[in-house]
């Protein structure tokens, strides 16, 4: 077993940082343009890579979401970090 997995009871860091990636260029191809949709990609990857900032880049516990209220706890974002085995429905095919 591989000691960040011993530590902290999740995968791997480099797990972490391979899936943090994957992600942000994920968004990275839908932010370009002038659209509606691009213009909220592009401020949903700022929000996220300032999550991950702020939370020394270890997403395996969630990302503290920030609250304007003092005292006041809004609750994490949880990104699923292992694969899922699944049967999919009939008229869904896997990528």
């Amino acid at each position: 077993m591989d000691q960040d997995q011993e530590t902290c009871g999740g995968p791997p860091k480099s797990v972490n940082r391979d899936w943090r990636r994957a992600v942000l260029e994920e968004l990275d191809h839908a932010k370009k343009g002038v659209s509606e949709v691009a213009r909220n990609v592009r401020q949903v990857s700022r929000f996220i890579s300032d999550l991950i900032e702020k939370a020394g880049g270890d997403i395996s516990h969630g990302l503290k979401l920030p609250s304007h209220a003092e005292n006041f706890v809004t609750g994490r974002l949880y990104f699923h970090l292992e694969a899922v085995r699944a049967v999919l429905p009939n008229g869904l095919s896997a990528p």
